[in-house]
Parts: C-alpha cells; sequence; structure tokens
C-alpha cells in the first residue's frame, strides 16, 4: 500500500513586499532554508503519510467543509517567529481577516472525524494561520534578526484571494520539497 506525505493548504503568490523582507531577514547573518517562491502556501492541515487509496474519500470532506463557504480575501500582515521567547526556529508572516479559514480547519476536522478519516500524522492542534518563511538553522546575530522581525510586526504584505483548497503532496528532496497538487474544494 503506497502512502503519501500530504497536507491541505491554500497557494499564496509571491509578492515583491515578501521578497523583500527575505532579503532584510537573511542580510542580519543567520542561516536559514527559506520557502522557495513557488512553493509558498498557508497549511491548513498538515496529515502526513496517508494511503493512496484514501485521496478519493480526503477530497470528499474536503469539499464537503468548503460547502456554504464563500470566497473571501486575507491579508498577510505582521511577521513573527516560533516558538518564542529567545528560540527562533521559524520565521512566519500572519494572516488577517482568517475566520473563514479557521472555519474551514475546524470543519475538515469534524468531517474526518464524521467520516472515520485519521491519517496518523494529522496535526490536531487548534488552527493558527501563518505563513512559513524560513526554517532556521543558525540565528546569527539574534540581535539584529529580532529587531529585524519586530521591524515588521505591523506590515501589510499583500492581500490573497482564497477560492479553492488543495490537497497537496509533498516529496521531500536534498534540494527543497516538491509540492503537487492531488485535488481541489472549490469554495462557493
Amino acid at each position: 500500500m503506497a502512502t503519501i506525505r500530504s497536507f491541505i493548504a491554500v497557494e499564496v503568490p509571491f509578492f515583491p513586499s515578501v521578497e523583500d523582507a527575505m532579503r532584510e531577514i537573511e542580510s542580519t547573518g543567520l542561516r536559514a532554508k527559506f520557502v522557495e517562491p513557488h512553493n509558498l502556501h498557508l497549511t491548513v492541515r498538515f496529515l502526513g503519510d496517508i494511503n493512496e487509496e484514501d485521496v478519493p474519500g480526503i477530497l470528499e470532506a474536503m469539499r464537503r467543509a468548503a460547502d456554504g463557504i464563500a470566497s473571501f480575501e486575507m491579508d498577510l500582515r505582521g511577521m513573527g517567529y516560533f516558538p518564542g521567547g529567545n528560540r527562533v526556529n521559524v520565521i512566519w508572516l500572519g494572516v488577517g481577516n482568517s475566520s473563514p479559514m479557521e472555519e474551514i480547519a475546524r470543519r475538515i476536522t469534524q468531517e474526518f472525524e464524521a467520516a472515520g478519516i485519521t491519517p496518523p500524522g494529522m496535526d490536531k492542534r487548534s488552527f493558527r494561520p501563518h505563513l512559513t518563511l524560513a526554517r532556521v538553522k543558525n540565528p546569527g546575530d539574534k540581535k539584529r534578526l529580532m529587531e529585524t522581525i519586530r521591524s515588521h510586526e505591523s506590515t501589510e504584505f499583500g492581500r490573497i484571494s482564497v477560492s479553492e483548497i488543495l490537497l497537496k503532496k509533498s516529496v521531500l528532496t536534498p534540494e527543497g520539497p516538491i509540492y503537487t497538487t492531488l485535488g481541489s474544494a472549490e469554495l462557493s
């Protein structure tokens, strides 16, 4: 039985303002793996390894979760990091106007439970909308990095239109992940 590393996401266009922020962060001397522009996305639910034959059921549950939710717009606003405090593992952009996306994430969890879909790697934590920019290997000049992140706490990076959610396959390679869309659920 073949398995597929997968997640549910919304694709995000690459804005020049995001590129500028990435360059500014990089100039602080940190060592990090930045997300490739063509791979930018907002993860709604990470599923982990799923069985290939479960894809149709997952897509159907996604479509039920999206039913009745109209297309909407979200703002990419602000910058922060995980896990917090003095540790910087992930640098992210914040997402404003995310209530519809939060509702979709909640519904996906409900639809999966109702259908008995239980991907072993599914992240069951509450949805925290963010766009990962970089996974930090070494923060370098941490003081300068933190100042740069703080300087973007309220920066407006762009607005995205959301009209569908996607089931994505992820293949990890030494050069970075390769994402393929397996199917989608359209919003009304």
